[in-house]
């Protein structure tokens, strides 16, 4: 919170949330799903994962998922529907998003890494102590925040979709070998998961490739996204949620139009 002090203080306008484009993503995936019958989606918020795709399993890109990921929903819903005119850049802890941006009309213009940043404050001397906090510019989001854990698009489905088959498949180790696998079995018709939960880092995008974070603090991190999971699903929350989980996906029906949100491959 004292990082989004420090932004302002050199300019920047607002600091957004990426959850809340996570939120989008879940509830478009959800409505393509249904509207265009699909029988099988991967789930496209790493771009790694989708680069892989498009250059070795081609016969397999339609299966990629028609909506964009967290990162670029967010975007889309800043320019188009918050219309500031300014320039995006993204926080990340992936070094792989620039690719992401080079191949979505440079909506966002900037990928800067939390090891970017941690050194350009280090090489600045610049005190993050020394500034108040400033929470994140006001949108109210859902689950979101999961998707940056292994497992996270996953969780948000199966709140919304009981007994949905998810597969959730992450580290290098496995998932290139997986995609192979379920090409085979989607060019023989054998039965493929609703949606493939996949991402090329081990621990997901909280420990990605241009994090801070180390292993040892794994279960830490797993206690507070279990805490703030447990406050949104039972307790009153920004007018949104009652003590009986509301998904957001009913004020996206109202407010939102899906094909803002389509990403082409």
């Amino acid at each position: 919170k004292q990082l989004f002090s420090f932004f302002h203080s050199i300019g920047v306008s607002a600091a957004y949330d990426v959850s809340f484009g996570a939120d989008i993503t879940t509830w478009a995936y959800l409505k393509e799903i249904n509207n265009k019958k699909l029988n099988s989606v991967i789930a496209q918020p790493c771009p790694a994962i989708v680069s892989f795709i498009e250059k070795y399993h081609q016969d397999i890109v339609g299966q990629l998922s028609p909506i964009h990921s967290p990162m670029m929903c967010t975007a889309i819903y800043i320019k188009k529907y918050l219309k500031p005119d300014t320039k995006l850049a993204f926080l990340s802890p992936c070094i792989a998003k620039k690719n992401e941006m080079e191949n979505t009309d440079n909506i966002i213009e900037y990928n800067l890494t939390f090891k970017k940043l941690n050194q350009y404050l280090y090489e600045q001397d610049i005190d993050l102590n020394t500034f108040d906090e400033k929470d994140f510019d006001y949108i109210p989001s859902s689950l979101g925040f999961l998707y940056s854990r292994p497992g996270g698009l996953k969780e948000n489905i199966e709140a919304v979709v009981s007994g949905a088959w998810v597969k959730q498949i992450e580290g290098s180790e496995l998932v290139y070998d997986y995609i192979n696998h379920y090409e085979q079995r989607a060019k023989s018709n054998k039965p493929i998961p609703l949606v493939v939960d996949a991402l090329n880092c081990a621990h997901g995008c909280n420990v990605g490739t241009a994090s801070c974070i180390t292993e040892d603090i794994l279960d830490d991190i797993d206690y507070k996204f279990n805490q703030m999971k447990k406050e949104k699903l039972e307790h009153e929350t920004n007018g949104y949620f009652n003590k009986k989980f509301q998904w957001i996906g009913k004020k996206f029906d109202k407010e939102l139009t899906v094909s803002d949100f389509y990403r082409k491959y």
